[in-house]
């Protein structure tokens, strides 16, 4: 299934793993957010809304249910070294190593947890957010309020 197809369909019935990588500007370091969910396209909104430096990419990988926290815990666990805080972990998105070590670090949690060579999914977080601005002027459009107040 596509990128796109996971993510537009906000309610699709699988459970995931996520990574959030929020860099401010092309030369700050890389944070990353790791997580489960089984919201995919609504968490992963939440947290590059939530984060105070702007997402650039979001990936995720579909993962069985009975598997999806031990793929998350063994991810925090790869990178434990990097942790900076709860659940965000910090990179230099310059060096080629930092970059080979979340690639490769990332292959081998899905290799021993998964037991297959799965890899990463991404979308731009700038393509989810225009579809998610288009979502809510549809949602909106077709639920107006009848001018009553609030209170």
């Amino acid at each position: 299934m596509s990128v796109v197809t996971y993510l537009k369909n906000g309610l699709y019935p699988g459970h995931f793993v996520y990574a959030v990588l929020c860099q401010d500007g092309d030369d700050g370091p890389l944070y990353i957010k790791f997580g489960r969910t089984h919201r995919l396209h609504t968490r992963l909104n939440e947290v590059a809304q939530g984060s105070p430096i702007p997402a650039k990419w979001l990936a995720f990988v579909e993962v069985p249910e009975f598997k999806v926290k031990a793929v998350e815990k063994a991810l925090h666990m790869r990178f434990a070294l990097r942790k900076t805080r709860g659940e965000w972990f910090k990179f230099d998105a310059k060096s080629k190593d930092d970059v080979r070590e979340f690639n490769d670090g990332s292959n081998e949690v899905f290799r021993t947890t998964l037991k297959n060579p799965a890899g990463w999914n991404k979308v731009k977080a700038s393509s989810l957010a225009s579809y998610s601005k288009h979502k809510q002027s549809v949602y909106l459009k077709f639920h107006k309020s009848d001018s009553k107040p609030l209170y």
